[in-house]
């Protein structure tokens, strides 16, 4: 409901909340920071897609997570073992469906690149 409806959470609220496949799921759909709860946080791929084109990666093979600017920041500085290790934290592969629906890839592309047509 909270998720739903952009209802911040207070700190104690938010660290009951476990962090599970649910949690992490609600704050990519949301925007939120899964350590914090920050609002219109950034998606943060686990896995590195390097500096090219990411339209040209195939995101289905790819864990995610939702952070802040200052944590998505501490995430690079620290590295993304020791930063999951200090939040544990566990980053989500995301359903084509959730892919499509936060716009991280489209229909078309999935299909491309099954198809071979890269």
């Amino acid at each position: 409901f909270c998720f739903e409806n952009g209802i911040p959470f207070k700190t104690k609220t938010w660290d009951a909340i476990p962090d599970t496949y649910p949690k992490a799921i609600q704050c990519l759909r949301h925007r939120q920071c899964v350590i914090c709860g920050k609002l219109h946080s950034d998606i943060d791929h686990f896995t590195p897609v390097g500096r090219g084109s990411r339209k040209l990666v195939d995101h289905r093979k790819l864990y995610f997570e939702c952070l802040c600017r200052e944590h998505h920041t501490e995430r690079h500085q620290m590295g993304a073992k020791s930063f999951i290790e200090k939040y544990h934290i566990r980053p989500i592969k995301l359903s084509e469906d959730d892919l499509i629906a936060l716009h991280i890839m489209t229909r078309k592309r999935m299909d491309e690149i099954d198809e071979g047509m890269i």
